[in-house]
């Protein structure tokens, strides 16, 4: 072939083209087939390709020389294999195929060439089996190849072109059955020796990447982590062939892909979070590595894989974020043009489970019902009715069904049975077990006897021998258990505990899923405990978390829900030591599960599942006999842990500033960021988990310097006592085992036990409205034995009057601990006779309240402004404003009059030294950060007032007159202080005056008409927004004492003997005006202010 084909050559050098033309057609076809072949792979034409066959079988219709005619049948073969990759053809590929056969069968045994001719029709094999799912095809072509190997005697004689097709075909055929080992093993058998064999091949990096692909695939098959080192290695090694850094090269993409894909399988192994950040910056590098004109189906692989990192990132910080950033990088890879269907079908699929994720986070059905139009979507795409339909048909059965949980539509719960059945229907075999997991969930809970027919059938099909057998057990346990709480059979739940209990058994102590599984196993183990009252099964529930909370492999949120779990637990058991022992150790482990770099609402989420905590480790800490100090300690550390971090956040700095500038320029830049409001970009970027990380570094840095070593660190104990410089700070913790005070002085801290006040009763008086019965056990149950201790018996009969700080936890938090008392005349049995009264989320506030007061010493008030903001519809609310008007100007405050509209008040506060609002406040039922203040456009959120930063110049007040801006409804939130009020105070004023209920809208006016007056007397004092306050309510509750006692009296009973039952004499004008019919605008809530019981009781004073 090669003599003629010169031949060929030589010929052309004539100078007559179209007499050459004629001789080559006529004389030469071989050559004529050869030269038209190659002017195909310069310019792509397939009627090159055509022609060269026409020549050719020209040819074999002319020729009869034996050697002539095997040459002219091998090229055929070669030109027909080059078509059938181009066209598709099968009919190509078999001519291929009888041309390589038929050139064999002419050439001699021991014909050098044999070898090439061999190969060549191996090479056709191989192709064919690259386009169809035949099996035998890569099968043949190994045979062949090795055929090859045995003549020559070693495959290190082989061209490097047949070495590494015999390489790739052992690794194509391992792709396509997935079924021996040995294929890999042998493919990187071939491909090391490649390397061996031309150390300087322009091929090498190729080479590389095929390793560590084959790596990768090997740690797939036997779960050995050290395999996934050595492929990061040859990725590595290839990588660092680049001398350029910004080189845009596809095959350095796929070297990225790999290396990120390395990654994420050692992070799912090991749970490493370094591997995640590694895996995220490969594919980032993957993207950048493309150039603009790369293939789309390069880059939408990049995209899709970054998108997936991200995704894994969110699964695991649940950083809202991360996910954010995952769906918009998918849609990106959905936008690149010429896609095929089978990726806009992976790309809708995993919008579909991004979406998913989306709406369990924030429940909005919007993110749902774009989940199930994706998942659609992506079915609709899909072209064959086969195994890989499943992914699409299991989320939408998943997404359909948590439409029917929400909006209990008959229609979605019939698709979503329709799609799972569906899906079943394609899995054969052990390979698709992990499949049946959502579809059989599904179906349970609304199809049992279907359900339990397909679990038989998956069960039958498992092997031991599968590295995913446990977690196929312990999908199965849970279909056992929706079975069981659906017939309520004790024979059911033996079942589901027999199957999860073998699941944990199988599961290998370095699992990182092991502590979830344990903690599933207990949990059935206390659920019948509590069903049935064997002492057995809370012992073994007990010591089953016990090992779930020791696993050093859990990952923080698990082992800190084991923990809280476990406390709690043993509590109840009555072994004190061991929940003590317990809780503190868990309590360090909350910092790990809120980074810095999670926004407000990504914590929320996160603590949601651990609620309780903060009251739990203060009672075990007093109940294990340990100090006051440590008991307060541990509350500080437990509760308020998303304003805690805001507050490190925004802390003076100012000695490390004055020591170590550089230091100081650097905390402020990362504080800076992390202070932002995340902002929706269009990169693959979360600067915030970056400079989270950072952050911790730099505050490990600082602290190792002479003099800082508790920079941003919880207040020691000689910083607790100090606080209490201007009053004792009273800590009230409440939980359902016991009942304390921690109180605060200059010299000690103690704790007061207080046997009387039970969580129960707190709870079921949290739901009422503030009434005389409510206040009068406040007093007997807490207040009174508070104020006996602090030695204040009588009301101060000089001025100043002393003032305690109170700190309320748990549900306690939504009561007015000031006007706890018995109220009628010449009565001093209640605490604001008594006391002046502050709140506060926390001793560290109060601490960090009294730096900035100390640093702003004094105010020019002259000159400065006050923003006042109103809503028209409220009845008093304008005639508030107007009188509060007068008042500022009265203390030379320039005030300024916004309409309710959002963002021009965000856009004034950073002027103001005074912020007054008179209207509606609405406490979020789930969301505490979505908790607002109503304006005419859109609501004021707490989240945006936290996105705001006045630290430096620490405005005065901010003067909430509006309903329940103390208060968070969520229960399990409600010790994060997560409400209007706080995020006032971590906006950076000074003083806030707000609700913790309901409140009247008349009453508001008369508040803060006496609360400006006072402070204007005070001429602004720090001192004088609390007393103000305190003084208006004690004057508004005398008027109300006198009007119930003249009722009473009216009626011939005593005040005191008829609690609940009185009503409000100072508002009969309103009461009047209702009873006649007279329209009234609405009070300071949504709902209806005017069956408040005790107006006066709701409004409170935070500050320091």
């Amino acid at each position: 072939m090669d003599r003629q084909a010169s031949t060929g050559k030589r010929r052309r050098r004539g100078t007559d083209d179209s007499i050459d033309a004629e001789y080559f057609a006529l004389c030469d076809p071989l050559g004529m087939g050869i030269s038209l072949a190659s002017r195909f792979e310069d310019t792509g034409e397939a009627a090159d390709l055509k022609l060269a066959i026409e020549h050719l079988e020209s040819g074999l219709e002319f020729t009869t020389d034996v050697s002539t005619l095997a040459s002219l049948h091998h090229t055929l073969g070669c030109i027909y294999n080059e078509r059938y990759i181009i066209s598709d053809a099968v009919s190509d590929s078999d001519e291929s195929f009888k041309n390589h056969q038929a050139s064999l069968d002419l050439t001699p045994l021991d014909d050098p060439s044999r070898i090439d001719r061999t190969a060549d029709k191996a090479r056709a094999f191989c192709t064919r089996g690259l386009n169809s799912e035949e099996k035998l095809h890569f099968d043949e072509c190994i045979r062949l190849l090795e055929e090859c190997v045995g003549q020559l005697g070693s495959a290190s004689l082989l061209t490097l072109t047949q070495h590494k097709l015999l390489g790739d075909a052992y690794q194509a055929r391992w792709l396509q059955r997935l079924e021996s080992i040995d294929d890999v093993e042998r493919s990187i058998s071939l491909h090391t020796q490649i390397l061996d064999r031309f150390p300087n091949d322009i091929s090498r990096r190729a080479t590389l990447a095929e390793l560590a692909q084959l790596f990768l695939f090997k740690f797939d098959e036997t779960d050995d982590v050290s395999l996934l080192e050595t492929s990061l290695e040859h990725s590595r090694r290839a990588l660092d062939t680049w001398t350029d850094g910004n080189a845009k090269n596809e095959l350095r993409a796929e070297l990225f892909r790999i290396a990120g894909k390395t990654f994420e399988r050692r992070y799912k192994r090991l749970e490493e979070a370094s591997d995640l950040e590694a895996c995220i910056d490969s594919y980032k590098s993957a993207v950048d590595a493309l150039a603009d004109h790369s293939p789309p189906l390069e880059r939408f692989q990049s995209l899709i894989m970054l998108a997936e990192g991200y995704e894994a990132r969110y699964q695991s910080a649940e950083s809202i974020t991360d996910l954010d950033i995952s769906i918009r990088t998918v849609q990106k890879a959905l936008d690149l043009a010429s896609l095929a269907t089978d990726q806009q079908s992976l790309g809708n699929r995993l919008l579909g489970s991004s979406y998913q994720g989306r709406y369990v986070r924030t429940g909005e059905l919007p993110d749902l019902d774009q989940a199930i139009a994706r998942y659609r979507k992506a079915r609709e795409l899909e072209p064959y009715r086969d195994e890989q339909a499943t992914f699409s048909l299991a989320g939408l059965a998943e997404v359909l069904h948590l439409r029917y949980d929400k909006m209990g539509q008959e229609r979605d719960m019939k698709e979503s049975v329709d799609a799972a059945t569906e899906a079943l229907s394609f899995l054969q075999g052990p390979s698709n077990n992990w499949k049946r997991i959502p579809l059989l969930r599904t179906m349970t809970l609304a199809y049992l006897e279907a359900a339990m027919k397909h679990l038989k059938v998956w069960e039958n099909s498992l092997s031991k021998d599968d590295f995913q057998y446990s977690e196929n057990l312990f999908a199965i346990s849970h279909v056992y258990i929706d079975k069981a709480e659906a017939s309520g059979s004790e024979g059911d739940y033996e079942i589901s505990i027999r199957k999860m209990q073998n699941a944990v058994d199988c599961t290998a102590e370095d699992d990182p899923d092991r502590s979830h599984r344990l903690q599933a196993l207990g949990w059935e183990f206390h659920s019948r405990f509590e069903r049935l009252r064997e002492a057995e099964d809370l012992d073994t529930a007990l010591k089953i978390y016990h090992r779930a909370f020791k696993d050093v492999r859990a990952l923080p949120r698990d082992q800190i829900n084991a923990g809280n779990i476990l406390a709690h637990w043993l509590v109840t058991a009555g072994n004190i030591s061991s929940a003590y022992q317990v809780a503190t150790k868990t309590l360090p482990l909350v910092s790990h599960l809120t980074p810095r770099s999670l926004v407000v609402s990504d914590k929320q989420k996160l603590l949601k599942g651990i609620p309780g905590l903060s009251t739990l480790v203060g009672a075990v800490t007093l109940m294990a006999g340990k100090e006051p100090y440590e008991a307060l300690q541990h509350i500080e550390l437990a509760r308020g842990v998303i304003t805690s971090s805001l507050r490190d956040l925004r802390s003076d700095a100012l000695e490390l500033q004055f020591s170590h500038p550089n230091l100081s320029e650097k905390l402020h830049q990362l504080r800076e960021l992390l202070n932002s409001d995340p902002i929706s970009t269009s990169s693959f970027d979360n600067p915030r988990h970056d400079a989270g990380r950072q952050l911790d570094s730099l505050l490990e840095q600082i602290r190792g310097l002479h003099g800082f070593d508790r920079f941003l660190l919880p207040p020691s104990e000689k910083q607790i006592k100090s606080a209490a410089v201007n009053g004792p700070i009273v800590m009230i913790n409440v939980h359902r085992e016991r009942c304390d005070a921690l109180i605060v002085r200059t010299d000690h801290i103690v704790s007061l036990a207080l046997p009387d006040l039970h969580h129960a009763q707190v709870l079921e008086y949290a739901a009422k409205d503030i009434d005389r019965e409510i206040l009068e056990w406040l007093w007997d149950t807490t207040t009174l034995p508070i104020m006996e201790f602090l030695g204040y018996h009588e009301m101060p009969t000089n001025s100043p009057w002393p003032r305690v700080f109170w700190i309320t936890t748990g549900p306690l938090s939504s009561f007015p601990i000031h006007c706890a008392g018995y109220h009628y005349s010449g009565s001093t049995k209640t605490v604001m006779d008594r006391v002046i009264s502050t709140y506060s989320a926390s001793v560290g506030a109060i601490i960090q309240g009294r730096q900035v007061t100390s640093r702003i010493s004094s105010k020019e008030w002259q000159n400065k402004k006050a923003l006042l903001v109103g809503v028209q519809e409220l009845r008093y609310a304008p005639e508030e404003i107007s009188q509060i008007q007068k008042l500022c100007a009265g203390m030379h405050l320039k005030t300024v009059i916004l309409e309710p509209q959002r963002n021009a008040v965000l856009d004034f506060l950073p002027e103001c030294e005074v912020f007054h609002f008179a209207g509606h406040g609405m406490s979020h039922p789930l969301d505490p950060s979505k908790s607002s203040l109503k304006m005419s456009d859109e609501p004021l959120t707490v989240q945006d007032l936290f996105n705001i930063k006045l630290h430096d110049k620490a405005p005065f007040l901010a003067y909430l007159s509006a309903c329940s801006t103390g208060r968070s409804e969520d229960e399990e939130l409600v010790d994060e202080g997560l409400h209007l009020i706080g995020a006032c105070q971590m906006a950076g004023f000074r003083n806030v005056v707000g609700t913790l209920r309901r409140v009247d809208d008349g009453v508001c006016v008369q508040v803060a008409n006496m609360t400006y007056e006072w402070m204007k007397n005070s001429r602004l004092s720090n001192e004088s927004v609390g007393e103000g306050l305190h003084h208006a309510i004690r004057m508004l509750r005398g008027q109300w004492v006198v009007g119930n006692e003249q009722e009473d009296e009216m009626r011939g009973g005593r005040a005191k003997q008829e609690p609940n039952k009185h009503s409000q004499s100072l508002f009969l004008t309103t009461a009047a005006e209702a009873d006649n019919g007279n329209t009234l605008r609405e009070g300071r809530d949504i709902i209806s202010c005017s069956d408040e019981p005790i107006s006066w009781a709701p409004f409170v004073h935070f500050g320091s």
